[in-house]
């Protein structure tokens, strides 16, 4: 293996057009063998634009990208095939190509367009189409699939492709939860196999929940560190400059910063899952937990199982859902 980084990036410069136009100058970064790293940030900033660079499919404006030691824009393509395997944003569409005959295209690079695929090829094959969970639409043409169907076989062509370096742009856009986790999973697999993995998503949560790594796309420059880096030094909030919504570093959960001034409110709850659920609701709906409540406060107490009592302006209502309890504080 390699002594160098699988990919190290220096000085780089991203943009398009005639005219030279730069979404962000000098971006310095690596990422190491076995790293998965989450590429975010808000729409425009550049996040495909990167990823097409690393790929050697778009030129910087100045800079380079080095894939294992080598500039990627002077390796050429059959030499890029074997070292990075690139699944852009749109689906794969075809009329005449069946599931597996487009994962079977991956294996190409490796042997020439006109060598013979053996076993071990026809192994790799059907175990990607398996491990995305199409194997019972193997036959179905590509055209017959959903969006979603068609990303997950744009993700078994990756896997099956085998190359040390896999670059996503946005793999979960068109699948649904249970999907969209599946795929995260995944792409830790792979980065547990010790390939290099970076995929461009919307979705924080879940890619602070299980990247290793990072790359913080803001219009001044690219942040990088540990999930866990981002948040304690209030790095995330940057990607909520001029919305009502912020990163609370105590709960872990985005927040609507509701305008003008939040009601107080007493919660007279133990700690668990009942207190949780209702402070994340009472603060959606625009209230905040006082600790030095007034005689006017009105005051909550919550038992579980989901046992709800109101006590404002002298009167005691109960209710069995958090549901009706919100209706009324709304209400009032």
């Amino acid at each position: 293996m390699s002594s160098h980084n699988p990919i190290s990036i220096r000085a780089l410069e991203i943009g398009y057009g005639a005219q030279g136009y730069s979404y962000m100058h000098r971006i310095d970064c690596h990422a190491q063998h076995g790293e998965l790293i989450a590429l975010v940030g808000r729409n425009g900033v550049g996040k495909s634009t990167l990823l097409r660079c690393i790929a050697g499919l778009q030129s910087p404006l100045g800079g380079q990208v080095l894939l294992h030691g080598s500039d990627v824009q002077t390796t050429d393509r059959a030499r890029r095939a074997q070292l990075l395997s690139f699944i852009p944003a749109d689906p794969a569409r075809s009329t005449n190509t069946t599931v597996r005959e487009f994962v079977t295209l991956s294996r190409y690079p490796r042997h020439g367009w006109f060598a013979p695929l053996d076993s071990d090829d026809q192994h790799e094959i059907d175990t990607a189409i398996h491990r995305v969970g199409l194997s019972h639409l193997a036959q179905r043409h590509l055209d017959h699939l959903s969006d979603g169907e068609r990303q997950r076989a744009m993700i078994a062509f990756a896997l099956a492709q085998d190359t040390p370096i896999v670059l996503m742009d946005e793999p979960t856009a068109f699948l649904d939860l249970p999907n969209k986790f599946e795929v995260v999973r995944l792409l830790r697999d792979m980065a547990l196999s010790g390939k290099t993995i970076v995929f461009s998503t919307h979705d924080i949560p879940t890619a602070f929940s299980m990247a290793d790594t990072i790359w913080l796309m803001l219009p001044d420059g690219l942040s990088v560190g540990a999930p866990e880096d981002l948040i304690l030094s209030n790095t995330i909030n940057r990607l909520m400059d001029g919305s009502h919504v912020a990163f609370d570093t105590a709960s872990g959960h985005f927040i609507y910063a509701h305008e003008g001034i939040r009601r107080p409110i007493a919660l007279n709850a133990p700690e668990g899952v009942l207190r949780t659920w209702t402070v994340h609701a009472l603060e959606r709906n625009g209230f905040t937990i006082s600790t030095t409540p007034t005689p006017e406060t009105p005051i909550i107490t919550a038992i579980e199982p989901n046992q709800l009592t109101l006590q404002t302006n002298g009167k005691s209502l109960h209710f069995g859902s958090i549901h009706d309890l919100m209706l009324t504080l709304r209400q009032s």
